[in-house]
């Protein structure tokens, strides 16, 4: 009897109708560096110059085309409020990464 209990929870159970979970996409993307690349005897290296900077405008306007929910950088825990603080001045346009530290690390880029 016990059995045929179970059975019939089991059956019922699964005749609910549940919505589908949404579908997530992720995209993983690995970058070089960039700071680290940076020499000061190989202006190619700047990714400030107009060159690098237009290659960066192009790989940021296909990313924008994802439309992303969240974006993860490499970073200490430690250094979020940092981050964190400069993303206003980011969405403002206010930012010139020139001025900041390490302006050419890929977080920032």
């Amino acid at each position: 009897m016990f059995v045929v209990l179970l059975l019939a929870l089991g059956l019922g159970s699964s005749c609910w109708a549940q919505a589908p979970a949404p579908k997530i996409q992720v995209l993983a993307i690995g970058f070089d560096h960039l700071s680290q690349l940076y020499t000061k005897q190989a202006a190619q290296s700047d990714v400030f110059t107009p060159k690098k900077q237009a290659e960066l405008a192009q790989l940021r306007t296909r990313l924008a085309k994802f439309k992303p929910d969240l974006i993860l950088v490499e970073a200490e825990p430690q250094e979020q409020p940092h981050l964190d603080s400069l993303y206003a001045p980011y969405q403002q346009g206010t930012l010139p990464l020139t001025a900041v530290p390490y302006g050419r690390s890929e977080i920032y880029q």
